[in-house]
C-alpha cells in the first residue's frame, strides 16, 4: 500500500498541459464508466439539451406568461430592452438609422451605441417582435443567452481544451450559469449575451500559430464585429481578459512569446482592420456622434465581502445576508465562501499546467480590479485604495461598471473546473490501484462547492398596466408618427412602457438612458436629464402632490410642449382621482381634455 501511495503521488505531481487538443475517442472510452458519455453527436446533443432545459428552468416564472409578466428584480431594465427591440424593428421596417433614435429623450434623442445597444440580436429576432411583440422577444433572447453561452463554451472546451466531454460539460455549465450570468439575466439582456466570447478567445489564442495569421485574423475580426452589435461592454470585458492572458503568457514563456510575436501581431492587425472597416460609422457614433458621452457619473464596484457571499437567486442564497450591491441584477461577484476557497485550491492543484495557471492569474487580477478604486468591506471604506484607481481615468475604462469584471473571473473558474475534472479522470485509475477513492472525494468536493450556487428560477411579477388607448393603436388618431406623446401616470418608467406598446412609432420624453450631463461643458454620462418644469407639474399632479398653476405655468407649458414636439398629453384614467387630475391638467395646458377609451387626451400640437 505504501508503494502504491507513493506511485499515486508521483502520478499526481507529473506536469500536465491540459490544453491538449480535441477529444480522442480512445481516451474517452478508457475513462471510468461513471464518466463515460455517449460518443460524438449524441453527447453533444445531450449537453445542449441540458443547457436549454436549465435556461428554461431559470426563466420559468417569466415563461409562465411572457406577454403579461416582467422580471421581478429589475422591471425597468426589461422595459428598456423591450423598447430597444421595438425601436430596432421599427428602424428596419422604416429604413431609419439603427444607431440613433429620437424615440426616447424627446426631442434630443439618444445615442444607441452608448446605451447597451443590441442591434444584431434585435435584427435577428425582429420577426418575433413584429409578429408577437417585444415581450416575447425579450423572453427568447434572455433564455438563449444562458443556453447559448454554455453551449459555446462546451464546444470550445470539448474540441480544443480538454479531452473528456464530462470535463467540458462541467466547465461550460458553470460559465453559462455562473452567479453573475444568472444575476445579470435580471433584464440586463446585453451582458449574458456571451455566446461569441469563447470563439473570440480561442481565435485570439490561435493567432500565435504561424502560417495562418491572416485567416485567423479574418475570423477574429468577423467575430469581434458581430460582438460590437451584440454588446460592446462584454467585448471590452473579453478584451481585458485576453489582454491579461497575453501579458501573463509573455512573462511566463518569453521565448515562445517572442517566436509567436510576428504572426500574433499580423493577425491582430487583420482583425482590427476588419473591425474598423465594418464598424467605422457605429464606432464614430459611440465616441463622437450626437449625444455621446465620456465616462459615467457613478461606477459600481464589488464589495470585498461579496466574494464570500451566496447570490440571492441560488440555493445558498435562501439564507443570504445583506447584499452590498446596487441591486440583485449586479451580483456578479457572489461566489460563496466554498467556491472562493475551492478556486484557490484548484489553482494550487493545477499550477503546473500552463492553461490552468493563465486562467488562475487572469481570474485573480480581474477579481482585484472589480473592487474598483476603493476597497470596501460591508459597504465601508477600508482605507485601502483599489487597483482600478490606476485605470479609472483612462478613456473607456472610465465608463466600465467595475464589478462586472467578476464575470471574467467566473469564466476562469469555469475553466479551472473543467481542467480539474480532467485531472481527476486522468488520475482515477492510478488512484484506484493505490486504494484512494479519488472519484468519491472529487464528487463530494464538487457538490459541497457548487450545490449552494445552483440557481433558482428568477422571480417574475405582473406587467405594469398600459392603457388600452395605447395597446389598441387608438393613439394614431392623436399623435403623428415620429412626434411626441407625453404620458401622465404615477408608475415608474411609464413613458418607456407606453413607447414599447406603441411599437416605437412615437417619441416619449425622458426615458431610461445615458446622456451627456451638460454638453458641451460636461460630457459625463448621466441617467436621464432634469425634468422640464411642465413635466414636474404633471408628475406632481399624477402623484397627488400640491402644485401651483398660474399664467406663468401655462405659458411655460406651451413652451415645453413646443420644445418636446408634442402632439398629445395622455392621462391614465384608471388612476385614483383621475377626474380631479384631468381638471388640473386642463388648467395647466389651457386645452380641453377628451375622454377616449381608458385615458384623457389633450391635443397640444397647436400650442
Amino acid at each position: 500500500m505504501k508503494l502504491s501511495i507513493v506511485k499515486l503521488a508521483a502520478v499526481a505531481a507529473a506536469p500536465t498541459d491540459l490544453a491538449t487538443g480535441p477529444t480522442v475517442d480512445a481516451r474517452a472510452a478508457a475513462s471510468p464508466r461513471w464518466l463515460r458519455w455517449p460518443q460524438g453527436r449524441r453527447a453533444d446533443l445531450l449537453a445542449y439539451a441540458a443547457f436549454v432545459a436549465a435556461a428554461l428552468y431559470v426563466m420559468a416564472h417569466l415563461w409562465v406568461d411572457p406577454l403579461h409578466r416582467v422580471m421581478g428584480f429589475n422591471p425597468n431594465d426589461q422595459a428598456f430592452a423591450e423598447w430597444m427591440y421595438a425601436d430596432q424593428a421599427y428602424a428596419l421596417t422604416h429604413l431609419r438609422n439603427p444607431f440613433f433614435s429620437h424615440g426616447q429623450n424627446a426631442p434630443l434623442g439618444i445615442n444607441l451605441m452608448g446605451n447597451a445597444a443590441t442591434q444584431l440580436v434585435s435584427w435577428v429576432l425582429a420577426p418575433i417582435t413584429l409578429l408577437f411583440g417585444p415581450a416575447l422577444t425579450f423572453a427568447v433572447a434572455i433564455t438563449l443567452n444562458l443556453a447559448g453561452t454554455a453551449a459555446a463554451w462546451y464546444h470550445v472546451l470539448s474540441r480544443h481544451l480538454v479531452r473528456h466531454r464530462a470535463a467540458a460539460f462541467i466547465g461550460a455549465a458553470f460559465c453559462g450559469f455562473s452567479p453573475g450570468m444568472i444575476s445579470e439575466s435580471n433584464a440586463h439582456v446585453h451582458i449574458p449575451a456571451q455566446y461569441l466570447v469563447p470563439f473570440i478567445v480561442w481565435a485570439g489564442v490561435r493567432l500565435r500559430e504561424p502560417g495562418r495569421s491572416v485567416r485567423t485574423g479574418l475570423v477574429l475580426g468577423a467575430l469581434v464585429t458581430a460582438q460590437v452589435f451584440i454588446g460592446l461592454e462584454v467585448l471590452f470585458l473579453a478584451a481585458i481578459g485576453c489582454g491579461l492572458m497575453v501579458v501573463a503568457y509573455a512573462v511566463m514563456r518569453p521565448r515562445e512569446a517572442r517566436a509567436a510575436l510576428k504572426p500574433f501581431l499580423t493577425g491582430v492587425g487583420v482583425a482590427v482592420g476588419v473591425v474598423l472597416v465594418v464598424c467605422a460609422y457605429p464606432l464614430w457614433m459611440l465616441f463622437l456622434g450626437p449625444r455621446h458621452y465620456h465616462g459615467i457619473i457613478k461606477v459600481y464596484s464589488a464589495d470585498l465581502t461579496t466574494y464570500f457571499s451566496f447570490p440571492t437567486s441560488s440555493i445558498g442564497g435562501l439564507t443570504a445576508g445583506k447584499a452590498y450591491v446596487p441591486n440583485q441584477a449586479e451580483e456578479t461577484a457572489f461566489f460563496g465562501w466554498p467556491l472562493a476557497l475551492g478556486a484557490l485550491g484548484l489553482a494550487v492543484l493545477l499550477w503546473r499546467s500552463m492553461a490552468a495557471r493563465l486562467a488562475a492569474l487572469v481570474g485573480a487580477v480581474c477579481a482585484a480590479l472589480s473592487l474598483g478604486d476603493r476597497i470596501m468591506w460591508k459597504d465601508h471604506y477600508t482605507g485601502i485604495p483599489g487597483p482600478y484607481r490606476l485605470l479609472i481615468h483612462l478613456p473607456v475604462f472610465d465608463s466600465l461598471i467595475t464589478l462586472r469584471l467578476a464575470l471574467v473571473t467566473a469564466v476562469t473558474i469555469g475553466l479551472l473546473l473543467a481542467f480539474a475534472t480532467q485531472w481527476v479522470v486522468d488520475r482515477a485509475p492510478a488512484a484506484r490501484e493505490a486504494g484512494v477513492p479519488l472519484r468519491a472525494v472529487a464528487a463530494v468536493a464538487a457538490i459541497a462547492i457548487l450545490l449552494p450556487l445552483a440557481p433558482r428560477p428568477l422571480p417574475a411579477v405582473s406587467r405594469p398596466f398600459v392603457p388600452r388607448f395605447i395597446t389598441s393603436g387608438e393613439w394614431r388618431g392623436y399623435v403623428r408618427e415620429g412626434r411626441t406623446l407625453v404620458p401622465v401616470d404615477d408608475a415608474d418608467r411609464t413613458e418607456l412602457r407606453w413607447g414599447v406598446a406603441g411599437g416605437g412609432a412615437f417619441a416619449v420624453p425622458r426615458g431610461f438612458t445615458l446622456v451627456p450631463k451638460d454638453p458641451p461643458r460636461d460630457m459625463t454620462g448621466v441617467f436621464n436629464v432634469p425634468l422640464l418644469p411642465t413635466e414636474g407639474h404633471l408628475w406632481s399632479i399624477s402623484t397627488g402632490r400640491p402644485t401651483e398653476i398660474g399664467p406663468a405655468e401655462r405659458q411655460r407649458a406651451a413652451e415645453d410642449m413646443r420644445y418636446l414636439r408634442a402632439d398629445a398629453v395622455v392621462l391614465n384614467a384608471t388612476l385614483p382621482a383621475a377626474a380631479d387630475m384631468a381638471t388640473k391638467i386642463t388648467s395647466l395646458l389651457g386645452v380641453q381634455a377628451e375622454r377616449v377609451s381608458d385615458v384623457y387626451v389633450w391635443r397640444v400640437r397647436d400650442l
